[in-house]
């Protein structure tokens, strides 16, 4: 029985109880001359989250010591520095950043490992002034990027199918590394009161920790999450255009763009009762297709004329067939599995 009395007062704040701290400290330097301008932004960022919740047993768990059910400690650290330089009709833009990410957690519920985060880039950009009316625009970036996550045990045992009993493993060692080159490219051109844009591009996303080792409970949604420690890099390949009139305080445009994603990270969802069984995952606003040899596309279309554009939703069930390792969790959440597959979108967005 519950030792707290919930029926007392409407504002009680008792359990469950979840607290944040954030410590934000930072610094951004200028040094200007005729032509250029430096920059440089250094931060350091604590974030401390408690949640709290009253003890009690669940499946092979006893119930705990104390009401700390999780809690989580993390400290940033980033640094970034840029150069421009005006050199006749070339406006260049050069730079480098670095983030370091520290993530220690406690409490007696896991739901993601300790880690380290590394991430480093470099890139240098060129706007080229072909005269008054067209400008050409490039890029490139180099990207690094480290994770390290760290094992865990649960702190009670759990019996096996050969009838010995274990601290199961919840999270294993881990080291990932990642890099890519991304770049991009452009062309505007001013007609009168016209101003037409096109853009193509390449793009690029690390997996983050939650992507890699999350196992547990996501109570804010109420679904259980497990990560995958084998993801690929997000990628993607992007074409954009625009056409922009404005004349007499009228203005209209429209945007559509295309992206080609070799490879997306994305949450499937999976059976509700056991993740060993086939699951389904529901879509909202797109089409999805699975097939690992597919290609991964979405365009849109965007249009903006002093009111919103309406947008129609569309939903579909797509059966998956991806067990979770036969992992069993409460018939009233849901379970879900961050796997990299194909995805083709079709939407109409209001830039």
């Amino acid at each position: 029985m519950s030792e707290i009395d919930y029926d007392r007062s409407t504002r009680d704040v008792d359990l469950p109880q979840h607290s944040v701290n954030h410590l934000f400290v930072s610094n951004h330097t200028e040094w200007h001359w005729k032509g250029g301008l430096a920059e440089s932004n250094i931060s350091w960022q604590n974030n401390h989250q408690r949640e709290l919740s009253e003890p009690v047993s669940h499946g092979y768990m006893p119930k705990p010591d104390g009401t700390l059910e999780h809690s989580f400690d993390k400290n940033t650290v980033s640094a970034a520095a840029n150069v421009k330089q005006t050199i006749g009709t070339n406006s260049l833009k050069g730079g480098v950043n670095a983030e370091y990410q520290h993530n220690r957690s406690g409490g007696w519920s896991f739901v993601l490992p300790d880690f380290e985060l590394l991430q480093f880039g470099i890139f240098l950009s060129d706007h080229f002034a072909v005269n008054d009316n067209i400008i050409l625009s490039t890029g490139i970036r180099f990207d690094y990027g480290s994770i390290n996550t760290h094992s865990y045990h649960d702190w009670f045992k759990t019996p096996t199918a050969s009838g010995d009993s274990i601290y199961a493993e919840r999270s294993a060692n881990l080291h990932r590394a990642f890099n890519s080159v991304t770049w991009s490219a452009g062309i505007d051109n001013h007609i009168g009161n016209l101003v037409l844009k096109v853009n193509i591009g390449k793009s690029f996303r690390m997996p983050i920790a939650k992507e890699l080792g999350i196992d547990g409970v996501n109570y804010s949604i109420f679904r259980y999450e497990k990560g995958n420690a084998n993801l690929n890099p997000e990628e993607s390949y992007q074409l954009d255009a625009a056409a922009v009139y404005s004349h007499d305080g009228i203005k209209a445009s429209v945007t559509p763009f295309f992206n080609y994603f070799p490879n997306y990270i994305y949450l499937k969802g999976c059976s509700s009762t056991t993740m060993s069984k086939a699951a389904w995952r529901a879509v909202g606003l797109r089409p999805n297709f699975h097939s690992s040899s597919s290609s991964i596309s979405k365009s849109a279309l965007a249009a903006n004329i002093s009111m919103p554009v309406s947008c129609q939703a569309i939903r579909r069930a797509i059966p998956c067939h991806s067990p979770l390792h036969g992992r069993s969790v409460s018939n009233s959440a849901t379970t879900c599995l961050l796997q990299t597959m194909p995805r083709a979108d079709l939407q109409l967005w209001n830039m």
